[in-house]
């Protein structure tokens, strides 16, 4: 990974080497070979990095979890540095074009950047005629090469190989999608906050790693649509197909529509985007294809328009561990001495509005007592509750799991009866039996959800959370039973399998504290019985239950 790191930097260095000076030369030819010869860098720089990309890629295939997360830094890294040459290249290239349009080459060795004449399309040319040399890949025929211009044909091919990086976006996501499930449960099963925050930390830089990767597919998928569909319209232009024109602004248009009607409940809005922009995509080129007889292209995108499932891309939202903002999460520890004094008073306990933090609570007393009764704990805070008394609790615990094994050590301490308490979004629980921040799933109104469920497929409106269902008041949904507190990855792609872009919840049963997971709605019963027979097939040891709801 060092020695990447430096080899990056060398790059870089490399790529700052462009001519500072040029306005002050008098000489157009020595103007030329400057940005000739900066031209030859940077393109050498960005072969050089195009094999540090590769190399990280596979680096990130061979590695560990961990070493996964890494690497995913390093490929963000280097693409962006690639794509940042790509602009000062294009730059290079504007200005001596500009040079070779006023006749500077005379004196030059053109062998190191040989002029490349504008082609136009012959007037005879027949547009459905083969298009080339047979390539599976679109672009590579040689038709784009003959008849687009030499820079627009070079951004054309560079956004095809851009689709190899969504690709390799989306596989890394899905891998620290799959991480993040994991740590959601770890996060609490954890018994000490000190362990309890490890997770948490994980789990925040995987979610931080993969926004960006979000932006970055959102931002490479509307280049890739942009430069192609300049390229292939520039065609069609020049063609003058103006029926294909207009159809390719009408496929463009109605993307834009199915954009507006990917649901939001998705935990990546980028990644959930990517089949309709795909589509998009392979839509064009399809059409491309066909209208230039080019059957190879046209077999392989026909095929993968009709494998293309949206399903397969709507990742379910992970609610992810509930702590709260300004709370400093710490397990009870006992000193040799106390840290509160006179200067040093017990500090007041934050009550959090938003998130949760659980407490051990040792005492209630009139008046404030001595610091000295509480054997050397910390932390220690109080509260002053409206019966007038103080209430003095030690340690701030992120989860259940992690107060509850804490009280066995504060017992240690010479504490005799601690409870655990909690707040949760503000609102106080004395000894809680159960993980309440598991409760706090943030979603849409249910009665939102059923109006967007009901939605057309072809309707452009978007519901809003004062529409209401009228033509509906029952709804469904599923309670899985017997799971743990985790679903397995087999029960999970059955849901995604059989109910697309439905999302998946935990709640615990007050009574009994048992987790249970819950899918839907569903406005219909027996769409929830084909999807509960889906989660039995995936796993017999689990029960199910379609709970009716809305009556």
């Amino acid at each position: 990974m060092k020695k990447i790191g430096l080899q990056i930097l060398s790059f870089v260095v490399a790529t700052l080497l462009l001519p500072s000076a040029l306005s002050a030369q008098s000489n157009d030819e020595a103007l030329y070979k400057s940005l000739s010869e900066s031209a030859a860098r940077l393109t050498a720089s960005e072969d050089s990095l195009s094999v540090l990309l590769s190399r990280a890629r596979q680096l990130y295939a061979e590695a560990d979890d961990d070493g996964k997360a890494a690497q995913a830094e390093v490929i963000l890294d280097l693409e962006s540095k690639i794509f940042s040459l790509h602009s000062s290249i294009d730059d290079v290239a504007a200005q001596l074009r500009k040079l070779e349009q006023k006749g500077i080459t005379a004196s030059v060795d053109n062998t190191q950047t040989p002029q490349v004449a504008e082609p136009e399309i012959a007037d005879d040319r027949i547009f459905n005629s083969s298009g080339g040399a047979d390539r599976t890949i679109l672009v590579e025929n040689k038709y784009f090469a003959d008849n687009l211009p030499a820079d627009v044909y070079s951004s054309l091919l560079e956004a095809q190989a851009a689709e190899k990086s969504v690709d390799n976006y989306l596989q890394i996501i899905r891998h620290q999608y799959e991480r993040m499930i994991g740590l959601d449960s770890q996060f609490y099963q954890a018994t000490s906050a000190k362990a309890a925050l490890s997770i948490l930390n994980d789990y925040n830089r995987l979610d931080q790693i993969n926004a960006q990767i979000s932006d970055s597919i959102a931002a490479k998928q509307q280049y890739i649509i942009d430069t192609k569909s300049y390229a292939y319209t520039f065609i069609l232009d020049k063609e003058g197909k103006s029926v294909m024109m207009e159809d390719f602004s009408r496929l463009i248009t109605d993307a834009r529509v199915e954009e507006d009607e990917v649901s939001d409940l998705s935990y990546s809005r980028s990644v959930a985007l990517i089949p309709v922009r795909k589509k998009l995509i392979l839509s064009m080129e399809r059409d491309m294809a066909e209208a230039l007889s080019i059957a190879p292209a046209l077999d392989s995108l026909t095929r993968t328009l009709r494998t293309l499932a949206p399903g397969e891309y709507m990742l379910p939202p992970i609610v992810g561990p509930q702590v709260a903002e300004g709370v400093e999460y710490a397990d009870a520890v006992k000193g040799t001495t106390s840290i509160y004094s006179s200067r040093n008073p017990i500090p007041e306990a934050i009550i959090p509005e938003v998130g949760t933090v659980y407490r051990l609570l040792v005492g209630s007393y009139t008046q404030r007592q001595a610091i000295n009764i509480f054997r050397n704990a910390s932390p220690l805070s109080v509260e002053r509750k409206s019966d007038k008394r103080y209430y003095y609790y030690v340690g701030d615990y992120p989860n259940f799991a992690s107060a509850t094994a804490a009280v066995d050590s504060l017992r240690a301490m010479g504490f005799r009866q601690p409870r655990v308490v909690v707040w949760n979004n503000g609102e106080y629980t004395l000894e809680p039996t159960e993980e309440v921040a598991m409760h706090s799933t943030p979603t849409l109104p249910e009665q939102q959800k059923v109006v967007e469920e009901q939605q057309p497929a072809s309707s452009t409106q978007r519901p809003t959370a004062t529409t209401t269902a009228t033509n509906t008041t029952i709804r469904h949904r599923i309670e899985i039973v017997g799971a743990g507190s985790t679903l397995s990855e087999e029960v999970r792609n059955a849901i995604r399998s059989a109910a697309p872009g439905k999302e998946i919840s935990r709640i615990v049963d007050g009574a009994t504290g048992q987790t249970i997971f819950a899918v839907g709605t569903f406005p219909e019963k027996a769409d929830a019985e084909k999807v509960a027979e889906a989660i039995k097939s995936a796993d017999g040891s689990l029960s199910t239950n379609i709970i009716e709801l809305g009556k």
